[in-house]
């Protein structure tokens, strides 16, 4: 059979984003990072940034924001931007890493897929998957279900995500042989 090895500290970063969720009372699915976000004091901003950054964590005094990108290309890209954010903001170290010295604001570039991306940046997506998708809702659904592009779509509605990332989720959590395969004009990344 296939196992996925969970590093310990992922573990931990995705128990941080089950505990954020427990902590603010929030059922679902859809889980709405926006509200979240707001309800702990942080200003929320759409506004243009660099090509291929979806989004930024910014920090002025004591106050703290989330930026995200005009150009996210789906609701469910920009959902997701916003609990990657998140996840800077709550897991341990990231502010302190973030912002030394006089920085004032962090853009978030790359996406979920791709190499080499920092640690940082890796623990804040596994912090926004689990957020947005948690094991404890999509683990009883996705097992249900037979497993096709409609269900991942209709999972992909029900949590409002984004098919690439419903793709991922299910193939991290069921315990049937999966894969998830990204393409891109053509090529697969």
């Amino acid at each position: 059979g296939v196992c996925k090895v969970v590093s310990g500290w992922e573990r931990e970063v995705r128990r941080c984003a089950t505990d954020l969720l427990t902590h603010m009372r929030v059922a679902g699915p859809p889980v709405d990072p926006e509200q979240i976000a707001r309800r702990q004091g942080l200003v929320v901003e759409e506004k243009p940034l660099l090509s291929g950054v979806y989004g930024a964590l910014w920090k002025k005094g004591n106050r703290f924001g989330i930026i995200v990108s005009d150009a996210c290309p789906t609701p469910g890209h920009r959902r997701f931007s916003l609990a990657h954010e998140l996840g800077h903001y709550h897991v341990d170290g990231h502010v302190e890493a973030m912002f030394a010295g006089d920085t004032e604001q962090v853009e978030s570039a790359g996406e979920f897929l791709h190499d080499g991306k920092s640690p940082l940046e890796r623990e804040a997506d596994w912090f926004a998957s689990e957020l947005l998708v948690p094991t404890s809702q999509l683990g009883s659904r996705i097992d249900e279900r037979p497993a096709s592009i409609a269900t991942l779509q209709s999972l992909a509605d029900e949590f409002q995500t984004s098919l690439t990332m419903m793709a991922i989720r299910y193939a991290e959590l069921t315990g049937r042989a999966t894969a998830s395969i990204l393409s891109r004009d053509g090529r697969v990344e």
